[in-house]
């Protein structure tokens, strides 16, 4: 497996010293990331899809990379070994796709990172990004518009997709075929002239806090598929259903999700304009004592437990939300000051061992 050279620049620490200051970088970083998804998740929550930011990046021509091989430089590879530790790179190409798919990528199983790329312009012959029989990739900060498909995995399991734009794409923003075991958050696949996210024949997949809104279809569609995780996501104004499922897609869970004026739906439930369709088996739409929010369905909540519809939301095709939630979800935020108070904490358990130690 070739390895792709970069410089690397590690300076000594005192060990306890360095400790501490990793702990506590690593802990910022995880305030900064908590407080981050909930501003994304706030700004999301009813509102129309956002405009992708064009990323500042140099020209590359279509990438394609066939086996573990085919990660080179020459191919559009930055560095890395393939290694978990040291992924492939392919980052800040402005690619346009008119010729042939963005990024293709087919049997491979080394690790690999796709990031900060502009794929654009594949019109109704090619894609943004193309996994193909390809294991362990990790898919992010990408704006994929204009393709025929945005992202698109084909038998391609145990891959990461997160904060993506897959917007105005000529059929589906995200597309998972024959895949397992993916995982799919923070992408805005809003406004494609089919789905935002379809599944197909693809099981033990999670989709979490993604925008599928203003598409011209479904937000998302479950074909064949099951034992999928569908939780946070905001799945507005889509001309026809929110989510629905085909007649043998079951075992999916939909829960905690924001359902706004899917099917035409205005404010007050309308059986002729329902924002859900289940025609599968043991598809669940709530958890415990959780369903979804749906704007047209908020009160009455009269008994408790409250912030529950007392009622069940009907689903066409006959499934229910037992319970439909009076409120929209966002993913909850912990309290600023808890975090404090336990970095303070932590700031002074470790004092104290330095001064046990000097």
């Amino acid at each position: 497996m070739p390895i792709l050279e970069r410089e690397v620049s590690l300076s000594k620490k005192d060990r306890s010293g360095g400790i501490l200051k990793i702990f506590f970088v690593l802990l910022l970083a995880m305030i900064l990331t908590v407080q981050v998804m909930v501003m994304l998740s706030s700004e999301q929550s009813g509102i129309s899809p956002q405009v992708p930011a064009i990323i500042k990046t140099n020209s590359h021509t279509p990438i394609y990379i066939d086996g573990n091989s085919g990660f080179t430089n020459a191919s559009g590879v930055g560095w890395g070994s393939g290694a978990a530790s040291d992924p492939y790179i392919i980052e800040d190409w402005d690619i346009n796709a008119s010729s042939a798919n963005g990024i293709w990528i087919q049997n491979t199983d080394a690790h690999f990172i796709i990031r900060n790329c502009y794929i654009h312009d594949g019109g109704e012959d090619y894609s943004g990004i193309w996994l193909d029989n390809s294991t362990n990739g990790t898919l992010t900060n990408n704006t994929c518009s204009n393709n025929d498909y945005g992202i698109y995995l084909q038998s391609s399991s145990n891959n990461t997709l997160s904060n993506n734009t897959c917007n105005w794409n000529n059929y589906i923003g995200i597309f998972l075929r024959l895949s397992s075991n993916d995982t799919l958050s923070n992408n805005n696949c809003s406004s494609n002239n089919d789905y935002g996210i379809c599944l197909e024949q693809s099981s033990n997949d999670t989709l979490s806090n993604n925008n599928c809104s203003s598409n011209d279809d479904y937000g998302i569609i479950l074909y064949s598929s099951s034992n999928n995780e569908i939780i946070w996501n905001q799945i507005c104004n889509n001309s026809f259903y929110g989510v629905t499922t085909d007649s043998l897609a079951f075992d999916n869970r939909i829960w905690n999700n924001t359902f706004i004026g899917n099917n035409g739906t205005q404010s007050s439930y309308d059986p002729d304009y329902i924002q859900a369709n289940d025609i599968g088996t043991n598809n669940k739409w709530n958890s415990s004592g959780y369903g979804n929010y749906w704007s047209d369905w908020t009160t009455p909540d009269d008994v408790s437990p409250w912030g529950i519809v007392d009622n069940p939301y009907i689903i066409d095709g006959g499934a229910m939300d037992y319970y439909p939630q009076t409120t929209i979800q966002v993913i909850p935020e912990p309290p600023i000051f808890i975090l404090t108070a336990i970095m303070i904490m932590i700031f002074l358990i470790f004092g104290r061992i330095r001064e046990k130690n000097k």
